[in-house]
């Protein structure tokens, strides 16, 4: 009786051995966050806003680069790969908006630190 692994360890396999690390990682950021949580680097204030562009600028050839390498027809057949069947059926205009929200959210943040400053200030 052969044992095959779950299609989604091989998809994972799959992006290890045709793209590099970085790439890797950043694929597999965008595959299972969808919406970014920024709350944590919210400690490095403004300083870490560019960095958060700049992470999104450079992601953004993995994304296009996925989608041209693995249509989301070909996810859609695997029903064990359900997790990530939004991810491949996400239109250009959808990481764009990952990428606003992500940048909203930061930008939203930045009152609660001023809050958390004046409190500390008190004490």
């Amino acid at each position: 009786q052969s044992h095959s692994a779950p299609n989604t360890t091989r998809f994972h396999l799959f992006l290890n051995t045709n793209f590099h690390s970085k790439e890797v990682a950043t694929l597999k950021l965008l595959m299972h966050h969808g919406d970014i949580d920024m709350m944590p680097f919210f400690r490095w204030k403004l300083m870490f806003l560019p960095l958060v562009v700049e992470w999104f600028a450079r992601a953004r050839p993995c994304w296009e680069a996925i989608h041209l390498m693995v249509p989301g027809e070909q996810i859609l057949q695997f029903e064990d790969m359900s997790a990530l069947h939004g991810f491949f059926t996400e239109e250009p205009e959808a990481y764009q908006s990952r990428e606003l929200s992500a940048m909203y959210k930061f930008v939203r943040g930045m009152p609660m630190l001023a809050v958390g400053k004046e409190e500390e200030e008190k004490i």
